[in-house]
């Protein structure tokens, strides 16, 4: 079990109630493990921050980026993936959804931005989000109680937008 009390992540093991480790790590509003419990995604007001056990479950976790947010996102939601596809062109990768009113950004990787976009009424917000069975689809309600689909396109449809831009 992993809980975040004031500026400090706490790892415990509950069969012996002990005290793995602790680490500095604000986790304000924010804290989610995934990737069967090998990563940790944790967030306060200006960053997002992930962390891996790197097969280590009993030693504190290394860094592994910090992403630097908007001060002025104020109504912000944030989820991981828990579990990367084991087939087909999403395997293995996790993906980072951000949110922030009726807008969102989905990151990959080290939180590399891969697309971003709004859902369609500017004046609701988006209060959480869930992905589907398959990592691709990102499922967005809403505070009107809209639930909007999104699906991620694939790296090729990507790459040729990036292309016609430039």
């Amino acid at each position: 079990m992993v809980i975040a009390i004031k500026n400090k992540v706490i790892r415990f093991d509950l069969a012996t109630k002990e005290c793995i480790f602790t680490f500095q790590a604000p986790a304000k509003e924010h804290m989610q493990l995934y990737d069967n419990d090998g990563q940790l995604l944790v967030s306060d007001e200006k960053h997002v921050k992930l962390w891996n056990f790197f097969e280590h479950n009993r030693e504190a976790p290394e860094l592994v980026t910090i992403l630097q947010l908007k001060s002025s996102m104020k109504e912000r939601c944030i989820k991981v993936n828990k579990r990367a596809d084991t087939k087909g062109e999403t395997k293995g990768m996790y993906f980072y959804v951000i949110t922030d009113g009726n807008q969102f950004k989905v990151y990959q990787g080290r939180l590399d931005l891969l697309i971003e976009g709004e859902i369609g009424d500017s004046t609701d917000k988006i209060t959480c989000i869930e992905f589907g069975s398959e990592t691709k689809t990102i499922f967005f309600g809403t505070q009107k109680g809209t639930i909007v689909k999104f699906e991620i396109p694939s790296a090729k449809v990507i790459a040729a937008e990036l292309k016609k831009e430039n």
